[in-house]
C-alpha cells in the first residue's frame, strides 16, 4: 500500500513534471513565435520607414530641382527685361539725338530763309529806290 501510494505519487509527480516541462516548452515556443512576430513586424516597419525616407528624399530633391529651375527662369526673365530696358534706353537716346538734329536743322533752315528774305527785301528796296530815282529823273526832264 505504501509502495502503491508512493508509486502513485511518483507517477503523479512525474506526470506533473512532464506537464510542467510541456507547458514550459509550449511557453518557450510561444515566446519564440512572439519574438519572431515582433521581429517581422519591426522588419516590416523598418522597410516602410526606409521607403518613406526614400520618398521624402526624392521629393526633397524634386523640390530643390524645381526651386533651381524657378530661380533660373526668374534670373533669365530679369536678364531679358534688363536687356530690353537697355535697348529701349538706347533707342530713346538715339531718337532724342535725331530729334535734336532735326530741330537744329529746322532752325538753321528757318534762319537761312529769314536771312534770304531780308537780303531779298533789301535788294528789292534798293531796286525800288533806283527805279524811283530813275522815274523822277525821267519825269523831271
Amino acid at each position: 500500500m505504501v509502495s502503491d501510494d508512493l508509486f502513485e505519487l511518483q507517477t503523479e509527480n512525474r506526470s506533473l513534471k512532464d506537464t510542467i516541462q510541456a507547458l514550459r516548452d509550449e511557453l518557450e515556443g510561444m515566446r519564440a513565435h512572439e519574438d519572431e512576430m515582433v521581429q517581422k513586424a519591426l522588419a516590416g516597419t523598418n522597410d516602410e520607414l526606409n521607403q518613406l525616407k526614400g520618398t521624402v528624399n526624392a521629393l526633397r530633391d524634386d523640390l530643390e530641382r524645381e526651386r533651381g529651375d524657378r530661380d533660373d527662369a526668374v534670373q533669365s526673365a530679369v536678364a531679358e527685361a534688363n536687356d530690353e530696358i537697355n535697348q529701349l534706353k538706347a533707342t530713346v537716346g538715339s531718337m532724342r539725338d535725331q530729334m535734336e538734329r532735326l530741330r537744329a536743322d529746322g532752325e538753321d533752315r528757318i534762319q537761312t530763309m529769314e536771312r534770304d528774305a531780308r537780303d531779298e527785301a533789301g535788294q528789292l528796296q534798293s531796286t525800288i529806290s533806283v527805279l524811283r530815282d530813275e522815274l523822277e529823273t525821267s519825269s523831271g526832264q
